[in-house]
């Protein structure tokens, strides 16, 4: 489920050497922007 969203960059992330890092601030606007579109009314 994690990669796609890293992979399109709709979830941010941060690379260190070789490890990838998820901000936390960034993995609360992720899932505040799924909430949002789960809330919408279709159009």
């Amino acid at each position: 489920m994690i990669y796609e969203p890293l992979r399109s960059g709709q979830l941010e992330s941060v690379t260190i050497g070789r490890n990838r890092r998820v901000p936390v601030l960034a993995v609360d606007d992720f899932v505040a922007r799924l909430r949002r579109e789960q809330h919408e009314p279709p159009q």
